[in-house]
């Protein structure tokens, strides 16, 4: 395996526990390839803990008391030196025009209807906490459900085989659709 050169980090908010996917890719003699994936599903305090330690780890000229002073003082910090790019994706449901396509009416309509919009305030949120922590994090489309899971999501054995081997034996759906925004992300081969 050759040098790290770029950590992505996929993030699908959930009002409970978001899920946040990381895949490290390094540049292989054959080119660019997985060096690592790992997925969590964390609740908020937690997730930005998480995706700030990873920057501290990979990025230390970029440190929070160095980001906060140059937020206050109106400009922005580059990449530290040395270590791999971090990419930060968190999915936005809100930039599709219609997300609630269950056909439902009455009560469980309207808890979905809820429930969709406190997620949605959950990303709005964690790209704005990531911001004032110096981080920047984008906004990414919902990827096209084309799976084999309920609801055409994906399984843990088809992001398993995606990935080349999942760290462990059982996932839920925030972990696997944040591994799946991170993979897309780095350009790395979906292998179906």
């Amino acid at each position: 395996m050759g040098e790290l050169r770029k950590i992505v980090i996929g993030i699908d908010p959930d009002k409970a526990k978001s899920g946040i996917g990381v895949v490290k890719v390094a540049q292989g003699e054959r080119g660019q390839e997985a060096a690592g994936v790992e997925c969590e599903a964390l609740a908020f305090p937690e997730l930005l803990t998480r995706v700030y330690e990873i920057h501290r780890a990979h990025q230390p000229g970029r440190l929070a008391s160095q980001r906060m002073r140059a937020l206050m003082e109106g400009r922005a910090l580059g990449l530290g030196q040395g270590g791999p790019k971090i990419e930060v994706w968190v999915e936005a449901g809100w930039l599709e025009k219609k997300s609630n396509h269950h056909g439902l009416q009455g009560h469980r309509a309207e808890k979905i209807a809820r429930d969709v919009g406190a997620n949605h305030q959950t990303g709005r949120l964690i790209i704005e906490m990531l911001a004032s922590m110096g981080i920047e994090a984008q906004e990414a489309r919902p990827l096209i459900k084309c799976w084999k899971g309920s609801e055409r999501k994906i399984t843990h054995e088809e992001i398993d085989r995606i990935v080349g081997g999942m760290p462990r034996k059982r996932s839920n759906q925030e972990e696997r659709d944040a591994l799946l925004i991170a993979w897309e992300r780095t350009g790395l081969p979906i292998r179906c």
